[in-house]
């Protein structure tokens, strides 16, 4: 059957009555409540749907966007152990949903995923160096271990400098290499530049390059 307004009529009609039916929900919130939730119960799975689309229409407005991920930063500051807790207690119980979602997002956004890994390497390097030697030790089976505040402090303690030749240091030498037995443990670390990682490397694999001599000063 057709409508007896013209479009034009009908949409100011529409416009006209979407204010009053606003208007009407101001000065009744407690009969609001009341409806709602008693179509909630009525309308369980409806309801998720009916939540998550409206959710992704409001966040869909940039401005709306950058508001909640404000309120987002503000509120875990304020509560952080809470929604740490909160969200231990969700990964422990939906650990398949979260590595599939996390799997799904980081294959959706590669180049976002390289941005990310490489700004926290540039933020973390001492972290970086003891994962490599982290993974180098489980690689030979070498006993021992190491952590990032403890990596850091041999290299602290040496002034961030070569043990060998007194250069910057970029690498973590095992004095004791650990394919001949050497242990992960910090005793058996020095920082080492590349070149007498490399000559100490290269020595001991019958090559010529022998070890520099010059010793860095150190607070020993």
């Amino acid at each position: 059957m057709r409508s007896k307004f013209s479009l034009e009529e009908y949409l100011r009609k529409k416009e006209l009555a979407r204010e009053r039916a606003k208007e009407w929900r101001k000065k009744n919130p407690k009969r609001v409540k009341e409806l709602r939730a008693k179509w909630y119960a009525e309308h369980p799975e409806e309801k998720k749907t009916y939540r998550r689309q409206k959710w992704k229409r409001w966040y869909k407005n940039e401005t709306n966007a950058e508001k909640h991920r404000a309120w987002a930063l503000k509120y875990y500051y304020a509560n952080r152990k809470k929604v740490r807790a909160q969200r231990a207690a969700f990964y422990a119980a939906n650990k398949q949903k979260v590595a599939a979602a996390n799997s799904a997002w980081k294959k959706a956004n590669p180049e976002l995923v390289k941005c990310l890994h490489k700004k926290w390497r540039d933020a973390n390097p001492e972290k970086v160096k003891a994962a490599v030697n982290r993974r180098r030790s489980n690689k030979a089976k070498a006993k021992g271990a190491c952590t990032a505040e403890q990596l850091q402090a041999r290299i602290d303690f040496y002034g961030g400098r070569c043990a060998y030749c007194g250069a910057k240091a970029t690498v973590a030498d095992h004095v004791k290499p650990l394919a001949r037995g050497g242990t992960n443990f910090p005793a058996n670390i020095r920082p080492s530049c590349t070149h007498c990682n490399s000559s100490k490397r290269d020595k001991l694999l019958g090559k010529e390059w022998p070890l520099p001599t010059r010793k860095v000063d150190s607070p020993r």
